[in-house]
């Protein structure tokens, strides 16, 4: 039965090794992708006209709320995995990064949690980023850390 697989998202390129992992792995297991991002909580609905001073006039592109402005993304970047034909799901949360990616995997009923490697940003022992090791320790799933690949 096919299941699955959460990927959490945030622009990095280990995110995007991360996607491109789940892609993979769902194509053959013909599993479903939740393309999960999150958003602080305090700018959840906050537009970025509202950050600025009055005045200062900003493009069309940046226009809308940070979850607007991030679904919009998330569709983007989500278009090339569908047309290999992997369905995508694009999710949207708001909060800490690690409890929002541990909810939405247990309240979106994924059999798995796909996280990019981050070793530069932890001062961990296991190097592999704050949000990956806490979503490593409390969640009751699966869940896979990808290393991105090194830039030749």
């Amino acid at each position: 039965m096919p299941g699955s697989i959460l990927v959490g998202y945030d622009g990095s390129d280990a995110s995007k090794a991360a996607l491109a992992f789940a892609a993979e792995r769902a194509a053959v297991t013909k599993s479903k992708v939740l393309l999960v991002t999150v958003v602080p909580a305090n700018l959840h609905n906050v537009g970025f006209t509202e950050l600025l001073l009055p005045g200062i006039q900003l493009p069309k592109l940046v226009e809308g709320t940070f979850e607007a402005t991030a679904k919009k993304r998330l569709e983007d970047v989500a278009a090339p995995v569908r047309k290999h034909g992997v369905p995508v799901d694009v999710v949207v949360r708001s909060g800490d990064a690690a409890d929002e990616l541990i909810a939405a995997a247990r309240d979106l009923e994924a059999d798995e949690v796909v996280l990019g490697h981050k070793s530069y940003e932890s001062k961990l022992p296991q190097g592999i980023g704050s949000i990956a090791d806490k979503v490593l320790r409390y969640s009751d799933r699966t869940v896979t850390v990808v290393r991105p690949r090194p830039k030749a």
